[in-house]
């Protein structure tokens, strides 16, 4: 389900940290996520790229960088049926998809230190902190049968 995306993207990571210690216990090798595919572009999509992100800010340490597939794409242009940008363009025209905003939002309320955050149920939560100690932003999303 698209809406949990990050909880596959958290056990992957978690998987290949593991197995890059078992490797060499002394390794600083870290990862980055080049392509995260989504195929829809609606509200799912969104709540899955917010879970992604969180899923990214948890392993931050071992994570240099993320993206989602096609950040920008022309609109009626693609040929393989896998729409999944998240800008479209025409020659006069731009807009954002929603998994757009997922990104705006977390990029706009970014904090560079990782508090840690626990909750029980059905919440995925990441909190950060600004260096000053001043500023704290939450990344919250829930988790249910049909959604976030």
């Amino acid at each position: 389900m698209i809406q949990k995306a990050g909880l596959d993207t958290d056990k992957q990571l978690a998987d290949m940290q593991r197995m890059f210690k078992q490797w060499d216990p002394a390794t600083k090798m870290k990862v980055a996520v080049f392509e995260e595919n989504g195929s829809k572009h609606g509200i799912q999509r969104a709540l899955g790229h917010a879970t992604n992100l969180n899923a990214i800010r948890r392993h931050n340490e071992f994570v240099l960088t993320s993206s989602p597939a096609n950040a920008l794409q022309p609109y009626l242009q693609n040929d393989n049926d896998w729409d999944q940008g998240q800008i479209f363009f025409t020659s006069g025209r731009v807009w954002g998809m929603p998994p757009f905003y997922s990104q705006k939002m977390q990029a706009e309320n970014y904090l560079p230190l990782r508090v840690l955050s626990k909750v029980e149920g059905s919440l995925d939560v990441t909190a950060a902190r600004s260096e000053d100690e001043k500023d704290l932003s939450i990344a919250c999303c829930k988790y249910r049968r049909r959604g976030c």
